[in-house]
């Protein structure tokens, strides 16, 4: 039977790619990947847990390490119990005692009941991303249950078209986040953590309020300008300028949900205040209200 180290490819996105073999079987490798079968299912998409054939190539999950001063592949191993030659493969990686601090070493995933529990509160912000990335599909006249999340140990992915999905793959102890697109047509980012639950909803509202705008700058063939952060990153701004130089605006504080725009729609004063909320979805339900309102009656 073919080992783990001889049948895994080097990870591109956060997951790797399994060549089935003769005698392989999903909850073998629920095993060496320290991730549910579920999780497996999910990842791939399977009809069932026996749905897999040897040829078959499987997408399995990984978390990975940021490698501090002092540790090597065989520290790291050890201290996850886990194959120093599965660590050496995983990274490409021959000589495994040459690792500088600040690498990226991809390890299998890590059980526990800590780990599952910021899992599952991690999810759960992904799914309120979902509900807002549907939102705005439905503008466009695509169904709101367009994009789903699943989860598979330390990775989220949200499901959507086919050109939409996303990783999010968070390190063995969340200190930071592996952000990568499938197929893979932009590099993995990877992003440090203080508060793994908080800067996740920050990065979350963020991309919320860029999608309305990009929806609102494809309409008016305008340009959407990057994200700017105030100071300690509480509160960030994003501008549309259209092709005649109008400028709208809006400023979001991520501690009190307020929404600020400038601009057209700001009504006579220059300047329009909301309460949107401290999630994705009413953020995005707020925004549009006010940018695409409903038609009268």
């Amino acid at each position: 039977m073919t080992t783990p180290a001889e049948a895994f490819d080097v990870p591109e996105r956060g997951v790797l790619e399994w060549r089935v073999k003769m005698g392989d079987s999903l909850e073998r490798l629920s095993s060496v990947c320290r991730v549910d079968i579920e999780g497996l299912v999910n990842l791939n998409m399977l009809s069932g847990p026996e749905g897999i054939r040897p040829g078959d190539r499987l997408e399995l999950p990984v978390t990975f390490h940021l490698a501090v001063a002092g540790e090597s592949l065989e520290s790291v191993a050890a201290r996850l119990q886990v194959d120093p030659a599965l660590l050496s493969k995983l990274n490409a990686a021959p000589h495994p005692l040459h690792v500088t601090a600040g690498d990226v070493l991809f390890v299998p995933s890590v059980k526990s009941a800590a780990a599952d529990s910021m899992l599952k509160a991690l999810k759960a912000l992904a799914e309120d991303s979902a509900r807002a990335m549907g939102e705005l599909y439905a503008g466009s006249g695509g169904p709101r249950e367009a994009f789903q999340v699943e989860q598979a140990g330390h990775i989220l992915r949200v499901v959507g078209l086919p050109d939409t999905d996303e990783l999010f793959t968070f390190a063995d102890d969340f200190a930071a986040l592996r952000r990568s697109s499938s197929p893979g047509n932009e590099p993995a980012r990877t992003v440090s953590l203080k508060d793994p639950v908080e800067d996740f909803r920050r990065l979350l509202l963020t991309d919320a309020l860029q999608d309305v705008l990009w929806s609102v700058a494809a309409a008016d063939s305008a340009e959407v300008e990057a994200p700017t952060f105030g100071p300690g990153g509480d509160a960030v701004r994003l501008a549309v300028t259209s092709p005649l130089g109008v400028e709208r605006s809006l400023t979001y504080d991520f501690k009190s949900g307020e929404l600020s725009l400038q601009g057209p729609h700001a009504g006579a004063a220059g300047t329009r205040k909301l309460s949107a909320g401290s999630l994705p979805y009413p953020v995005t339900r707020a925004l549009l209200s006010v940018l695409r309102p409903a038609p009268s009656a």
